[in-house]
């Protein structure tokens, strides 16, 4: 059972409908973790506007899909229930059946750093698979993603600590 209340948009302020109407009009939706962060708008600034600036920094040199899998990977292996079926629905939605599905490499390689960082809690990502990862990306962009990935985890803590309920149940 969810330990916060969530907002609704006719018992919200106008400064948290102003927030909600300009979330809603960039083509986010409200889902019930939002709808928890918004007891103060400035969290929900801080957490839901940098995972977004970050999201989109990457759509400049990764596929969306492969930041999708990514985040994906991260909500799994973090036992996050809200981000994952969040993201299995956006699977769905993109007709993609994980289970019989062909990843890329880029795929394949960032799902299994957001997993290391999260077993590990960042301490344990082998050299071989950051050799592969700086093969592959600039060092600014290895930054950007593990970035991503952090914001991606404090999504998923947010979520579990407060028991945060999915609306996709």
């Amino acid at each position: 059972m969810a330990r916060i209340s969530l907002i609704s948009y006719e018992n919200a302020g106008a400064d948290v409908r102003a927030v909600m109407d300009g979330h809603e009009a960039k083509g986010y939706r409200i889902t019930n973790m939002k709808r928890t962060l918004l007891h103060s708008v400035l969290s929900f600034q801080s957490l839901e506007d940098g995972f977004y600036n970050m999201q989109e920094r990457l759509a400049e040199f990764l596929d969306p899909r492969a930041i999708m899998f990514f985040a994906y990977a991260i909500s799994t292996e973090d036992d996050c229930i809200v981000c994952s079926l969040y993201f299995h629905d956006l699977l769905e939605q993109n007709k993609i059946d994980i289970n019989n599905f062909k990843f890329s490499e880029t795929e394949e390689l960032l799902m299994s750093y957001g997993r290391q960082i999260v077993k590990t809690k960042g301490n344990g990502v082998s050299s071989e698979l950051l050799d592969k990862l700086q093969e592959r990306f600039s060092e600014k962009q290895l930054v950007e993603i593990t970035t991503f990935a952090v914001m991606m985890i404090a999504n998923n803590l947010f979520n579990n600590a407060l028991k945060v309920e999915s609306e996709l149940r």
